[in-house]
């Protein structure tokens, strides 16, 4: 294997040829410096030599400057937005607003006058310490208030998430992961979800199958809500080739597809979750759609259909005192025509699995469940 030598910007790299594709690689591992390994994609050595003083030296430039700790956190907010990510454009953009907002609250500075190289878990724990209003942090008694505080903490600390070090790292960002992702773990007094009212019930499904005859998109992503549980990221990325019959039962199977874009929100490998559609009339309408997405959407439009009109058709039943999520709470609403209509089936099915942990005397009754009632 060939190999030469580069200066570029003061620091020494490798030029190796890969004997497989002839093409010449540059190479730098130095600890608590830039690592770079690249392929250039070129065969000949002077224009191989061209190649990483006109690319690598640009970028030596950026990174020589944040590595020595110049970088704001303006810079690293900017970085992320940039970054491709699992999440929706507006979701980025309210994290980097949420760790604008601590930050103001806890250093009184904006985030470029902040230097990225300071900010560690102390952040999260003064943060949390003032929305406590104490001396110290309470992690004794559960608090209805620990909720929102979390759900910050997390929301701001997603702009370092660990996924994203290594696109840091290529802009020489070096942020220590370690400390940033961890949170003070408050506890929470989580308050239990206001039931929805029959009437509303009523009034809500009436006016949803109007909707049949007057736009068939929004009835098919407001069904899918209410009668699968199905979140909006679900049914933006549902396929008529995800429905799935199993007798007189009708599933949307929801797996990662990779081909199509989708990843469930949970890590799923092998396994996946299905959102079983307990409406008769509705599942006839989603087995009578045209192949292709069940809810037919377009770019940027995706995001303003969910968040403006499923919400705003929504919140005309369920306001915001009951919810403040809109159509979301239609999940809420969905577990709870669930538990009603199957209510006796659960209990039964309870019932037969506590009898065979009493009998076989396991303690636990997921040992029964997991050993004996696993079936492959």
């Amino acid at each position: 294997m060939k190999t030469q030598k580069i200066t570029i910007a003061g620091r020494d790299f490798d030029l190796t040829k890969d004997p497989r594709t002839g093409y010449w690689r540059v190479r730098r591992r130095v600890k608590n410096d830039i690592h770079i390994d690249k392929s250039t994609h070129i065969r000949d050595l002077h224009e191989a030599r061209k190649w990483c003083k006109e690319h690598i030296g640009g970028k030596l430039g950026e990174s020589r400057r944040l590595l020595a700790g110049d970088h704001t956190l303006e810079e690293v907010a900017q970085a992320y937005l940039s970054f491709p990510k699992n999440v929706r454009e507006y979701v980025a953009e309210a994290n980097v607003a949420r760790l604008r907002s601590i930050v103001r609250e806890v250093y009184h500075k904006e985030l470029s006058e902040v230097t990225a190289q300071h900010i560690n878990y102390v952040l999260w724990e003064r943060y949390a310490l003032l929305r406590q209003g104490g001396d110290k942090l309470d992690f004794s008694t559960p608090k209805r208030a620990n909720v929102g505080i979390m759900a910050a903490i997390r929301s701001a600390g997603s702009v370092f998430t660990r996924s994203l070090e290594h696109r840091y790292r290529e802009l020489g960002m070096r942020l220590d992961f370690d400390s940033l992702r961890r949170y003070p773990s408050l506890p929470q007094a989580i308050a239990p979800r206001k039931a929805i009212p029959q009437e509303v019930q009523v009034a809500l499904i009436t006016a949803w199958r109007d909707l049949k005859h007057q736009n068939v998109k929004l009835y098919t992503a407001i069904g899918l809500a209410l009668w699968a549980g199905l979140r909006a990221s679900e049914i933006a990325a549902a396929r008529t080739n995800w429905l799935e019959r199993e007798g007189m039962e009708l599933r949307v199977v929801l797996r990662d597809r990779e081909d199509e874009g989708f990843r469930t929100k949970g890590k799923v490998n092998a396994t996946w979750k299905s959102g079983l559609v307990i409406d008769m009339e509705f599942a006839a309408h989603l087995l009578s759609l045209p192949e292709g997405p069940l809810v037919p959407l377009q770019g940027k439009n995706r995001d303003w259909f969910f968040d403006h009109t499923c919400n705003a058709f929504v919140r005309q039943f369920i306001t915001r005192e009951l919810s403040t999520k809109g159509m979301h709470a239609l999940r809420a609403l969905y577990a709870q025509t669930v538990k009603e209509r199957f209510s006796l089936h659960i209990m039964a099915h309870a019932a037969s699995l506590e009898a065979a942990r009493s009998a076989l005397g396991h303690q636990n009754v997921q040992t029964t469940i997991n050993s004996y009632l696993t079936h492959d």
